[in-house]
């Protein structure tokens, strides 16, 4: 953000998923001190992002002597760390305001943007302000600023993500009806393997020929007499002896 007259703001927005499988506890070396931790998300807000983010992005300066202090210990909070340039260390070393917007896939977001949210809430009520935000007309529609943007925001996460997870299992099963051969040329070409396709299941076992339908026998009657078609030919002048001429 660039106002003329006034020093240049630099926002920096994240959104990480907290659900790590494996994160770093923040025990730090010897060789470079205390590091950042990925792994107190479940006791700690965004512990398991912003405090890495906060090191990725803004980095820190020297804390404490590696000559005399060991590493730093995270419970009592003695110790040293090494120095670390974050991504934005050459717009902090001009004098550039860097704020970071830490957001979690679950729809979590940092001290920093709820601070930010609360600010513009406070201006789109001043005296003077227009505020354009698109508010519900319902009953049940909320008409804070604060509450409206704030839970925009995370619906807007969680459902971005809901739809990352769909296209990912769609392309996985895209990806098992491929042909065995096409894996191995892509492979052979340099580019990534997909995942192997499963072996083919089984053929069934050979069914035995299908036997031809089996026309019903027509029942015998020893005496014509009880054979319904009799009459039926009576009617027409045929009669059941087969040696009777038909001319005569």
């Amino acid at each position: 953000m660039i106002r003329f007259g006034s020093t240049t703001t630099c926002w920096e927005f994240k959104c990480y998923t907290p659900f790590l499988p494996s994160g770093a506890k923040g025990n730090g070396s010897a060789r470079c001190g205390g590091a950042a931790s990925r792994a107190d998300g479940h006791f700690i807000a965004l512990g398991n992002t912003e405090e890495h983010l906060s090191v990725v992005v803004l980095g820190h300066p020297q804390r404490g002597d590696p000559d005399t202090e060991e590493q730093l210990d995270r419970v009592s909070g003695d110790g040293w760390v090494a120095a670390k340039d974050g991504d934005y260390a050459d717009a902090l070393a001009k004098g550039h305001t860097v704020i970071l917007l830490v957001t979690e896939s679950t729809g979590a977001f940092s001290a920093d943007l709820d601070r930010v949210l609360r600010q513009l809430a406070r201006t789109a009520r001043a005296s003077g302000s227009i505020d354009h935000t698109p508010y519900g007309t319902s009953r049940a529609s909320t008409r804070s600023h604060y509450t409206f943007h704030s839970a925009a925001i995370s619906a807007a996460i969680v459902a971005a993500d809901a739809l990352t997870i769909q296209n990912s299992a769609a392309a996985l099963g895209f990806e098992l009806t491929l042909d065995p051969r096409d894996l191995a040329r892509r492979s052979s070409s340099g580019r990534p393997p997909l995942r192997s396709a499963p072996p083919p299941p089984p053929a069934p076992p050979a069914a035995t020929a299908a036997r031809p339908p089996m026309r019903p026998t027509p029942p015998s009657f020893p005496d014509p007499a009880l054979n319904p078609d009799s009459e039926a030919r009576a009617a027409r002048g045929t009669t059941t002896d087969s040696t009777s001429d038909p001319r005569a």
